[in-house]
């Protein structure tokens, strides 16, 4: 399975599906998640994830999926 860096390169050509299925994946990661669900998630990359967690004082939630759509939408827009 290829993985990605960036957020410019999650398009639907790249990961081989239609736009709908495209937004059909993002709807369906967690809204917004806090650090709890977040280290279950990505059990495989906690060394990172406690480093990016040490950068700033955790919020209550993470709104993921909403600054994903926005990021996609801006990479496509550009």
């Amino acid at each position: 399975m290829r993985t990605w860096s960036y957020l410019r390169d999650l398009t639907p050509e790249n990961l081989g599906v239609s736009l709908g299925e495209f937004y059909r994946m993002i709807a369906r990661l967690p809204g917004e998640p806090g650090s709890d669900v977040l280290r279950q998630l990505l059990q495989d990359r906690s060394e990172w994830l406690e480093r990016v967690f040490a950068t700033h004082k955790q919020p209550t939630n993470y709104p993921v999926r909403a600054v994903l759509l926005y990021g996609i939408a801006e990479c496509r827009r550009s």
